[in-house]
């Protein structure tokens, strides 16, 4: 695939971008069942006072930075030049940034569900239903601002969100977006001066051929270059450490009786009692 800075892959820049952050969130899903699976281990050494499980819990997020790190490294360098996308190494690495921080991110919220729901069907519905909202209201399908007024909350609680508004501040605000084909009003034979033509992306102005990548963001998305660390990035950090401390406080508060198991009780047995002989009762 070639992405030609032009009006026509534009779209599929940003389905791209959608596609990549909707499977690293997908692919993190697993985390449910093994943390529940490994939760009446951890509850045993707790109990038997070999550690905190808060201190577990910061030492699994630790690790999944590495983990994370590793996995997206291999998966941002097959996307990102198979792609074509710009080719610089600033926003390579900023790609895979936002990636590795995202994947994190992910982890510690599907830890957090494990720890703080009872059973493996309850912790699954609740992470699926979650996920479903999260990318469907990551801002792509949908702009923020034309969602409805009830629903726009959930894009400013979403990870998946600040990651895509992320993304798109760095692949498509630093290019020059080319209007071509259709995007050209009138277009066809004989309409080829662009001083009688308009483009049809936003941002667009008159007698210019031309689309300077951040006015089409900031038109059409709501999305602004100049916010990609400070609030995008940002923003995408912060629920890392919120889903890792509420992971911290589930597991070092949260029992159920279920993750204790079954216990064997044995029936006491009774004294034999001798019988009375009669020298006994003689006497």
């Amino acid at each position: 695939m070639n992405l030609e800075a032009d009006s026509e892959s534009v779209r599929i820049r940003g389905s791209l971008l959608f596609l990549i952050l909707s499977f690293v969130a997908l692919a993190e899903e697993s985390t449910v069942p093994k943390t529940l699976e490994n939760r009446r281990v951890n509850l045993k050494h707790k109990r038997g006072a070999y550690f905190h499980p808060a201190a577990l819990t910061l030492v699994e997020a630790l690790l999944d930075l590495v983990l994370g790190a590793i996995k997206c490294l291999l998966f941002a360098v097959i996307v990102y030049f198979a792609t074509e996308m710009v080719g610089t190494a600033g926003h390579f690495f900023t790609f895979y940034l936002q990636l590795a921080t995202l994947c994190a991110c992910m982890v510690a919220f599907f830890r957090s569900l494990g720890l703080a729901l009872p059973t493996v069907d309850i912790a699954l519905t609740v992470s699926g239903v979650t996920l479903l909202l999260w990318i469907t209201l990551s801002g792509y399908m949908q702009s923020t601002g034309g969602m409805r007024v009830y629903m726009r909350w959930i894009s400013f609680v979403n990870p998946l969100a600040w990651s895509m508004r992320g993304l798109l501040a760095d692949q498509l605000g630093a290019v020059d977006i080319v209007c071509s084909g259709t995007n050209l009003v009138p277009s066809g034979p004989g309409f080829d001066n662009i001083a009688y033509q308009v483009c049809t992306l936003a941002g667009a102005l008159p007698g210019q051929l031309t689309v300077r990548g951040a006015d089409y963001l900031s038109q059409s998305m709501q999305v602004y270059v100049e916010d990609k660390w400070r609030r995008y990035y940002v923003a995408v950090v912060g629920f890392w450490l919120l889903f890792v401390a509420l992971s911290a406080v589930a597991s070092e508060y949260i029992e159920y009786d279920i993750m204790v198991g079954s216990a064997i009780v044995s029936k006491r047995r009774k004294t034999a009692v001798e019988p009375l002989t009669e020298d006994l009762v003689s006497d």
